[in-house]
């Protein structure tokens, strides 16, 4: 791997790009692209608080890109990523692909994404980071297959939206299953507006299905103070509380050990530690922890339809794009 790219230099890519910069192994070029001046300023002050020996570029289009390269991070809003993925693959041949969440704000996007993907014979993941998470591959161990769990989440004003398909890919993940059914009839009705601007967020509560066996809950309060969320996981033989931050911790009660509490401290890597890692999977074997986009896709569609009934109902509209990022 030689030719390296992040588009979107903002708060996200520039994590993306000090993950890039901790690996000392090999020497990259590395090409930063964002159209905004202040964003680019973000990625070179990020970029100078790591020693490192790569070869690093500050462009404002994808036009001085090279023709090939191995990695592209794609952490644009979602509002222009369908824009930005056309432009990319109409210029340069991509190895590999990593696109933020959301993907893409309007259904129809979403096929038309898969068949520039498969046109261009590239392979892509979705950057769900939790599927990289020791804790997470540890307690995987507990999902018999043969048993069925339920997942509740709380927490307050900690950004549905935004955030809820990471606990959706991770209740997916620890399952080995799919999103089959969700509903947001006890969504809030009035939506507010998102930190970001020309974005919006949710508060409520949804619920769903994993391949029609498992069932999961997951609830933002409203209120103007963060209260981070918690998870809850049940079946017949098993009990988890997982907090994954403030006090991180995973709290196990087993049935074979008569349920008395084992407790194993959490860590939630930042991104910043955890895409370095993310380069070195795909150097060794051409795969990732993260999910493929013909999976996440699927369940990025559900969550963008059953969101955007709700916000049309509720406010009288007839939206076709859900404007969360």
């Amino acid at each position: 791997m030689k030719n390296i790219a992040i588009i979107g230099a903002g708060e996200l890519g520039s994590r993306h790009l000090q993950g890039v910069l901790t690996i000392s192994k090999s020497i990259f070029e590395i090409f930063v692209i964002d159209p905004s001046t202040v964003s680019l300023e973000v990625s070179k002050q990020r970029a100078s608080e790591i020693r490192h020996n790569h070869n690093l570029s500050f462009y404002k289009t994808i036009n001085n890109l090279p023709e090939l390269l191995d990695l592209v991070i794609v952490a644009t809003s979602s509002k222009v990523r369908l824009i930005v993925l056309k432009q990319l693959l109409k210029k340069v041949n991509v190895n590999y692909l990593i696109l933020e969440k959301v993907l893409f704000p309007e259904l129809k996007q979403y096929d038309l994404a898969l068949d520039l993907i498969r046109k261009n014979k590239v392979k892509c993941w979705v950057n769900h980071p939790r599927r990289m998470n020791e804790n997470y591959k540890s307690v995987k161990k507990y999902f018999d297959s043969n048993k069925s769990f339920f997942f509740q989440l709380v927490g307050g004003s900690w950004g549905m939206g935004c955030n809820g398909l990471h606990f959706i890919d991770l209740f997916e993940y620890l399952t080995s299953s799919s999103l089959t059914t969700l509903n947001s009839d006890f969504l809030n009705k009035n939506v507010i507006k998102s930190k970001r601007d020309g974005y919006i967020e949710f508060t409520g509560t949804i619920t769903g299905t994993l391949d029609n066996k498992h069932i999961f809950s997951i609830t933002s309060t409203l209120g103007s103070e963060l209260i981070t969320p918690s998870i809850s996981i049940m079946s017949d033989t098993i009990r988890l509380f997982i907090q994954e931050s403030v006090s991180p911790k995973i709290y196990i009660y087993n049935k074979e050990n008569s349920f008395k509490p084992e407790l194993i401290d959490f860590n939630m890597k930042y991104q910043s530690q955890l895409t370095g890692l993310l380069i070195k999977q795909l150097i060794n074997t051409g795969k990732c922890d993260l999910p493929l986009f013909e999976h996440a896709a699927k369940t990025h569609k559900k969550f963008i339809k059953s969101f955007l009934d709700s916000w049309n109902l509720n406010g009288g509209t007839d939206y076709s794009a859900l404007p969360i990022t």
